[in-house]
């Protein structure tokens, strides 16, 4: 449960705190509860008990779907993230780190190169563009390495700043499983 001073602070608030709920080796319905947090119907309050069905089909929820602004923010974030393991890589072997590292990402099975850049005045200003003209600036307020898993940035780009929140849930040889809007999703990397 959240409050806030209306209805919109309070389900800004709920998103932030779904976003940061960590639950691990059980089934849960926290994607569809953050879903639910974007909605039109239920951010405007028009809600009853068809909303499932009207809304998701006889088949009823079937899971998370990013759109392509999401998509980018995800890339950007397994890029922020697998740029920071390289920085950890580099500094264990006295190693000089390049001032760009490029990434080669695959997610929903497609394939995306990227490039991460860190700013030169601050380290947790990271310049992540697509090999296809994208590009996004993530202002890193929590990395989601160590102690926390959750990994918080303001997002730049496609116009607009947000806030995106994901977790660290795994990793694994060649890649990640990175938590984003509630949806468990594997980025794999490489350099």
């Amino acid at each position: 449960v959240t409050h806030g001073s209306d209805r919109l602070a309070a389900i800004a608030l709920m998103r932030t705190a779904l976003d940061t709920y960590v639950i691990d080796g059980l089934a849960h319905n926290v994607n569809f509860l953050r879903e639910m947090m974007d909605h039109p119907r239920f951010l405007s309050g028009q809600i009853d008990t068809k909303l499932i069905e009207v809304e998701f089909g006889l088949n009823g929820y079937t899971g998370y779907k990013l759109n392509e602004s999401q998509e980018k923010d995800l890339l950007s974030i397994a890029g922020a993230v697998h740029w920071k393991f390289s920085e950890a890589n580099y500094s264990l072997g006295k190693a000089k780190m390049p001032s760009s590292i490029p990434f080669v990402m695959e997610l929903s099975e497609k394939t995306h190169e990227l490039t991460v850049t860190p700013s030169a005045e601050r380290s947790s200003l990271l310049h992540i563009a697509g090999a296809d003209g994208w590009k996004r600036a993530l202002d890193v307020s929590e990395w989601g390495i160590g102690a926390s898993s959750v990994f918080q940035a303001l997002v730049h780009g496609d116009g607009e700043v947000r806030n995106a929140i994901a977790q660290l849930v795994g990793r694994k040889l060649m890649g990640s499983v990175l938590q984003y809007n509630g949806s468990k999703f594997f980025v794999g990397a490489a350099v």
